[in-house]
């Protein structure tokens, strides 16, 4: 069950209307559909194993609570309940499934951890258009677990040998530790690009590695004023992260609360800067 401070803060953003009917992806122990059922909401709550959506069920109609318990993959949603007018996922997703806009009424709210391949999570609110698009901010850190669909994991390729060796004046430490927003800019900007810092006593070392399995960089931080790279692959991925970063420097260091998000009508997903026509993914 996620921290109750968690859970308010995402129901504060879903900012639910009663009478209004809401899908949850994620039923969980079925605490959080019986808060969005005493809020007034008509809920409709999805949960992939069957033996928790079964207790679930069972615990709310024990205590009173009316809510709709199916069980299924929450990246398809609910497709035969009609039209919601929220969407509230409690696993974190690093591409938003686009069966939850379409099944999000105009106007209509989604909200959902989004983790992607590089940095920490974020919560983000997400309005759904008359045109079948959701756009909206990122607002808040949000650490869940992933949902089952999108589980990976970071993953070098199978060949490291041959790689270049050069050095870098720009501290990975401080790519890695910079700030939410940069880790928003990062991520935006190199969106196949999945990050691993390693903390060990007095050592600290960052590996990249694409989700291609392609190409893959290990910096090490040192005591002086370069640090040590290594790097394969037909990408230089660290020359990449560090391109990224500089640029995120550019835009003044830009706080997380300037990006946003834009899902597409064919799914595709992009963040922006400050206005969903600055479109920072490529």
């Amino acid at each position: 069950m996620s921290a109750p401070g968690a859970v308010v803060a995402f129901l504060e953003l879903l900012n639910v209307q009663p009478g209004e009917r809401v899908l949850e992806v994620g039923t969980g122990t079925g605490w959080t559909a019986a808060l969005l059922t005493a809020l007034g909401a008509g809920v409709t709550t999805i949960e992939i194993d069957p033996v928790i959506a079964s207790a679930a069920d069972q615990r709310l109609r024990a205590t009173g609570f009316d809510a709709v318990v199916l069980i299924g993959d929450g990246a398809e949603g609910a497709p035969e309940s009609g039209l919601f007018g929220g969407v509230h996922v409690t696993c974190a997703v690093t591409e938003i499934p686009y069966p939850w806009v379409e099944q999000t009424r105009p106007g209509g709210r989604i909200v959902a951890p989004w983790q992607p391949e590089f940095g920490d999570g974020h919560k983000v609110l997400l309005t759904v258009t008359e045109d079948g698009r959701a756009i909206g901010r990122l607002t808040g850190t949000a650490h869940y677990m992933m949902l089952r669909s999108q589980r990976g994991g970071f993953h070098l390729p199978e060949d490291t040998a041959g790689a270049a060796e050069t050095g870098t004046c720009l501290d990975p430490r401080q790519v890695t530790e910079g700030g939410y927003g940069a880790d928003a800019a990062i991520a935006g900007m190199l969106p196949d690009v999945m990050a691993l810092p390693q903390h060990e006593t007095g050592r600290f070392e960052l590996l990249l590695a694409d989700t291609g399995g392609t190409s893959w960089a290990r910096v090490s931080r040192t005591g002086g004023a370069e640090h040590h790279v290594r790097q394969a692959g037909p990408r230089r991925l660290w020359d990449e992260v560090a391109d990224a970063y500089q640029r995120w420097v550019g835009w003044g260091r830009a706080e997380r609360s300037r990006f946003g998000m834009t899902v597409g009508q064919n799914g595709h997903q992009v963040i922006w800067c400050d206005d969903p026509t600055n479109i920072i993914t490529p």
